[in-house]
């Protein structure tokens, strides 16, 4: 007889580890072998997540209705609101901005105390470029993790505190305070985690902020090293530490490497809400660089899914003064 639980924790740390397609081989035998056990909501649900790292939508969405359905008959109240913040973050990455955000609204008011809808909301806060909202509700929901301690415990904790560090410091890093962000990134860095993903996305951030300070030695040896983990990890975790080290690069004025490595970030990174934000800087750099076909093919590009996220509004503003300067 399998052991469920031994087995989930087994998938869900092959996820961890980046090994997205073990964890699912893993997940899809356990759909129906919990089926009829007080443990399906939760198989489906993690399920879904790791559909969802792949990006498939379509069948990470249909799997977390599933495990709604089965917690809803279970009355499992915790599993119903994890389902539904999950088709919420999927729906997010499809470019339905507006109405995530006013369902998110609507979840925090009637659980202004749980982590979990307000992580949710800073992200897409940060994606729709609310950088000091989404600051300050990501050190709330981090409060909130450690005050609850008792009902969020485990590594999938630890991940999302990890992940809630790199997020505020993502917004530092847009607001341009580099030095603020580099504390955030220090404590990921510093951290005993249970996944190298935190590591590989708190050094090629911290790569950026220390090319913002003009360090480009350490800056390019921080995005460097992350390349070189993400290598060994997974494509997707390859096109973020190239995205990075793209950006990172910018700042230091190496603009045809810098516009390569976020070509080929744009090849690897699942999710249309990250390639857009690569998109949006290629196209920003041809423009500098005068290849304004090209920008106006990148920029085009960084429209979708959505141009209600902060870099689909840039890539808008930005196609408009391209539009402009050839009319002049």
């Amino acid at each position: 007889m399998v052991d469920l639980i031994e087995e989930l924790d087994r998938a869900i740390q092959k996820f961890l580890l980046g090994r997205t397609d073990q964890a699912l081989e893993i997940g899809y035998r356990l759909l129906q072998l919990s089926r009829e056990t007080p443990h399906a909501p939760s198989v489906y649900h993690h399920q879904a997540r790791f559909l969802l790292a792949t990006g498939d939508y379509d069948s990470a969405k249909r799997l977390a209705r599933e495990a709604g359905t089965l917690a809803r008959a279970t009355q499992h109240s915790e599993e119903i609101l994890t389902a539904t913040l999950t088709i919420l973050e999927i729906e997010m990455y499809q470019g339905q901005i507006a109405t995530v955000y006013q369902q998110l609204k609507d979840l925090l008011d009637l659980a202004p105390r749980h982590p979990m809808p307000s992580m949710t909301m800073a992200k897409l806060q940060l994606a729709v470029g609310e950088f000091d909202s989404s600051l300050e509700l990501c050190e709330k929901t981090r409060t909130l993790m450690d005050e609850g301690i008792d009902k969020i415990s485990g590594p999938m904790m630890q991940m999302d505190k990890a992940q809630l560090l790199q997020m505020e410091a993502e917004a530092l890093l847009a607001m341009g305070n580099p030095r603020e962000a580099m504390k955030k990134l220090e404590r990921v860095l510093l951290n005993e985690l249970p996944s190298p993903i935190p590591y590989i996305h708190a050094r090629s951030a911290f790569g950026q902020a220390l090319a913002m300070t003009g360090d480009k030695d350490r800056a390019r040896e921080y995005s460097d090293r992350a390349i070189s983990m993400a290598r060994k990890t997974s494509n997707d975790m390859h096109g973020h530490a190239l995205y990075s080290s793209g950006v990172m690069l910018a700042h230091l004025d190496e603009l045809d490497t810098a516009l390569e490595r976020l070509r080929l970030s744009t090849g690897l990174l699942v999710h249309s809400l990250d390639r857009q934000r690569a998109f949006f800087h290629m196209g920003e750099l041809a423009h500098r660089c005068g290849m304004e076909k090209d920008a106006k093919l990148s920029l085009t590009s960084a429209t979708r899914p959505s141009t209600e996220t902060y870099h689909g509004r840039m890539a808008v503003q930005k196609l408009r003064e391209i539009v402009g300067l050839k009319l002049i």
